[in-house]
């Protein structure tokens, strides 16, 4: 009975995975999230591994994507377009590495690269000449659409070189266009794309290629077919001819050497997932040597050289609710979710960002949708998207608040980003707010006031705005009578606000909360005034002239102060006994460092960054944040990454802390 019930199972796995891969391969409408999709598959090659005896020759798990639609016509490939396997887990690519390692004795590195959302595609050019594109299909068989990869900008025609080349990457189309395109849908009654990739594929097998040609698909190109013939060694070869020839390839793809590197750029690929116009659903990490990737060779199904790592494994679905609208410190309005108590990552989700109304919009997110919530490592939890084949008549539209939530002042919109602010200075949560970063380490450093505490102060009257922090004193008694104050912890209090009085321009300039300007800008500004007063009277011209400083940093700092109530603000704290050092730093002309672009990465033993930072400008240094060719040194500590393989990279000069030391002692 057992036996009869597995087989049961298997059969109903393999039946549903079916029509789920017919949706997402052939149909571009998905009705299931990937990572549900995901889910039931790995729960079928779970039961195959242990009862191998029900597995078919047709079993999903052996074939790649889905066949061909009949309305193209079907093209053999001649390398086949095999799937990869996939890592949910640092884990998981540890092991992939062990295997890799046990395997073959080479010495060898990594690429690492975003994993698009799109659809794959394959190129062929004869004489450099574009003479057919071709889908995955199944991976052995699939569709001619060379008429429609034709009218892709990013898809050159004619190379560069009158070379005979297979090329392979992602067609995809970007979250702008989609946005645009699900507009025209909207005014002409049709459906809605239910994101980029279905937009995408469904895009390129249009059978118009007039319709192609409008929805302004995009390309990246990532490897090369036939590498033998071409006497290409590495996979960073291969990229370096893609660019050479003409076609766009991604700009965060790295080489690493280890699974640490891999990490940390994976963790930059997740930071930079917003910012990009264009979605990813993963990263994929490939042996760079084609030698090594010849020794690994292929499974059934995926290559043994390169594994796709899924972010799915932190996406669930779940229902939204409602939608609230907080105010940070500079006025900006955040849209933020409020949700079906789902469990993520070991915790349970309640609220998640929604980033701006911009988002919203773009991914066509509505109250009572279900949608995909991910949460990545330790980042806040965020909404990627609705799934509209979910989609009910119970769905409303979020509209953009018009006034603040707090003060009810109506807000406005930058016309520099996507953002909307709440103009009113005096509005209790951007109080609170500016209160908590005045406070914070990197600004004023008062230990003692939390958050938590500085809203139970303002709510109480008796901190309306930074000035009354160092007017606490007299409104002991009122403290006093304060659960969990007693005489002790007030004294300690008034002992660090006290201590903060001794403090320089550059901390105060950060403390300030001004728009658009960050603590390193606060230090090269500060740098270069001697008082608070020059600062004040300083112009556009003066400021945006300072390295670094651009015309955003230089307008936020003349507008806060032509604004009488920052003057008046800062001419209280002064008179609370802020005495103000002066920063002027006497750079040096003579010293190892000087008028050299020097960046610093990894962890320093004996220093710390910022003082470091500060040490190196008054040796005539500029210290930067990134690696560029206009980078003459990088100094690296432990754990150094990305930064000091792209120096490798670009031969540009390095020398690690013992090194730096040996330097400053001889000054």
């Amino acid at each position: 009975m057992e036996s009869l019930s597995i087989e049961n199972k298997i059969k109903e796995l393999e039946a549903q995975l079916k029509v789920w891969a017919k949706e997402y391969y052939q149909l571009d409408a998905p009705s299931v999230s990937d990572y549900e999709y995901d889910v039931n598959y790995n729960e079928l090659l779970k039961l195959y591994q242990e009862y191998p005896q029900y597995i078919s020759n047709d079993s999903i798990t052996r074939q790649v994507g889905y066949q061909s639609l009949d309305a193209f016509s079907k093209v053999a490939h001649v390398y086949p377009m095999l799937s990869l396997s996939n890592a949910y887990s640092l884990s998981d690519l540890e092991g992939f590495d062990q295997r890799i390692r046990k395997e073959v004795a080479s010495d060898f590195d990594y690429i690492l690269e975003p994993k698009i959302d799109g659809l794959a595609i394959s190129l062929t050019y004869e004489n450099g000449l574009l003479v057919k594109g071709v889908t995955r299909g199944d991976g052995k068989v699939g569709e001619d659409v060379t008429n429609n990869v034709k009218t892709i900008q990013d898809i050159p025609l004619k190379l560069a070189q009158p070379l005979n080349i297979e090329v392979r990457g992602e067609i995809y189309l970007k979250l702008s266009q989609l946005q645009r395109i699900n507009n025209e849908q909207e005014k002409l009654g049709l459906n809605k794309f239910a994101n980029a990739r279905n937009a995408a594929a469904g895009t390129l097998r249009n059978l118009d290629s007039k319709i192609v040609a409008k929805r302004s698909l995009s390309g990246f190109f990532y490897s090369v077919a036939n590498y033998q013939e071409l006497n290409l060694q590495s996979q960073k070869q291969a990229l370096d001819l893609l660019n050479e020839l003409g076609f766009s390839t991604n700009n965060q793809i790295v080489e690493v050497k280890t699974i640490g590197q891999v990490e940390k750029h994976l963790e930059k690929i997740l930071d930079h997932r917003d910012k990009n116009d264009y979605d990813i659903d993963g990263a994929v990490l490939k042996v760079n040597q084609f030698a090594v990737q010849e020794e690994l060779g292929f499974t059934a199904k995926a290559p043994k050289f390169m594994i796709a790592f899924k972010f799915a494994t932190s996406q669930v679905e779940t229902k939204l609710l409602d939608v609230f609208f907080t105010v940070g410190r500079t006025g900006k309005i955040t849209p933020n979710a409020v949700l079906e108590p789902v469990e993520v990552s070991g915790s349970i989700v309640k609220r998640a960002t929604l980033h701006n109304f911009d988002y919203i919009s773009k991914k066509d997110i509505r109250l009572n949708d279900q949608v995909i919530l991910e949460k990545a490592g330790d980042v806040i939890p965020a909404i990627v998207g609705p799934i509209i084949a979910k989609r009910d008549d119970s769905v409303k539209p979020i509209n953009m608040i018009e006034n603040c939530p707090i003060c009810h002042t109506p807000l406005v919109k930058d016309n520099e980003s996507v953002d909307y602010y709440c103009p009113n200075h005096q509005c209790p949560a951007r109080q609170i707010e500016n209160i908590v970063h005045f406070v914070s380490r990197n600004a004023m450093n008062i230990t003692g006031l939390g958050e938590a505490i500085i809203e139970e102060f303002f709510n109480d009257g008796l901190i309306n705005n930074i000035v009354d922090i160092y007017k606490l004193d007299a409104k002991e008694a009122i403290i006093l009578d304060k659960e969990g104050f007693g005489q002790k912890s007030f004294d300690n209090l008034m002992a660090n606000i006290n201590q903060s009085k001794d403090t320089t321009l550059a901390r105060l300039l950060f403390a300030l909360g001004i728009r658009h300007l960050g603590q390193k800008n606060a230090e090269i500004i500060a740098s270069k005034f001697d008082t608070i007063q020059q600062l004040k009277e300083a112009s556009y011209e003066q400021l945006v002239a300072i390295d670094t400083i651009g015309p955003s940093i230089a307008q936020s700092i003349v507008d806060y102060f032509n604004n009488p109530h920052n003057v008046e603000m800062v001419d209280q704290l002064i008179a609370c006994g802020l005495n103000i050092k002066n920063e002027t730093i006497q750079v040096a002309t003579d010293s190892y460092f000087s008028n050299k672009t020097v960046v610093l990465t990894g962890n320093m033993e004996h220093y710390n960054r910022n003082e470091l930072s500060k040490l190196l400008t008054s040796k005539g240094a500029k210290v930067t944040g990134s690696v560029s060719k206009k980078t003459d040194m990088v100094i690296y500590g432990d754990a150094a990454g990305s930064k000091l393989d792209k120096a490798h990279a670009l031969n540009i000069q390095t020398i690690n802390e013992s090194q730096l030391q040996e330097i400053l002692e001889k000054e």
